[in-house]
């Protein structure tokens, strides 16, 4: 962030809230989080109308964390900011655009809202975002990683231990090092290794070992 200041980069001074905005959150600080990223959008927003697709790239990208941020803190004004988030990229960007930064696509902007269904405790609606959503149509294969953990803890949330180990199995065949470093894969992972029903069991005991969550 310094060096996005000394710069006087406005783009990288975003993409440094929104890397900051991640570390606060999870350390316990989403008001502050908030607080910045609402900084960040006051500084990108008057560039989009003119400023070309990398000025709308960051502005949805900075929604779409304040959305996740606040679904986290279990606030339902989640929906509000992945919304406005969605009408930035259909509106401002060109169809198949995928951002160089940060990724932001119209499938990313999907992945979103399974995540935020996830973290607001309601599994069927993950399912119902989930259900169009083709994975191979996400631009990155950690983020592709990253959804299959999310399916996972919507199963998680409700019980289903076979899907839970099905889709976090799916995670780590796309990619392992998201698995491998993802607490929440690791917790249910964890939980599966020592609870799963028998005939499941030793699979997950397996996929623990692979990532290192047991010896």
């Amino acid at each position: 962030m310094t060096a996005a200041l000394d710069a006087d980069d406005l783009l990288a001074v975003g993409q440094s809230i929104w890397y900051a905005a991640h570390l606060l959150r999870a350390t316990g600080r989403g008001d502050d989080a908030l607080e910045r990223l609402g900084e960040a959008r006051a500084l990108i927003e008057p560039h989009v109308t003119d400023g070309g697709v990398e000025w709308a790239e960051m502005l949805a990208d900075l929604h779409l964390c304040t959305a996740l941020t606040k679904a986290r803190m279990g606030d339902q004004g989640a929906w509000s900011d992945w919304d406005t988030a969605r009408q930035v990229v259909e509106r401002a960007l060109p169809s198949g655009f995928v951002g160089l930064r940060t990724r932001v696509s119209r499938p990313l902007v999907d992945v979103y809202a399974v995540m935020c269904a996830v973290d607001l405790g309601d599994p069927d609606e993950a399912r119902r975002r989930a259900h169009a959503l083709d994975p191979a149509s996400i631009p990155s294969t950690e983020r592709r990683g990253r959804h299959y953990v999310e399916l996972a803890r919507s199963a998680d949330l409700e019980g289903a231990r076979e899907a839970t180990l099905h889709l976090l199995t799916r995670a780590e065949a796309t990619s392992p090092e998201t698995v491998r470093y993802s607490p929440a894969a690791q917790d249910m992972l964890g939980r599966l290794a020592r609870e799963a029903p028998a005939s499941v069991r030793a699979e997950a005991m397996d996929l623990a070992q692979r990532i290192g969550v047991v010896n």
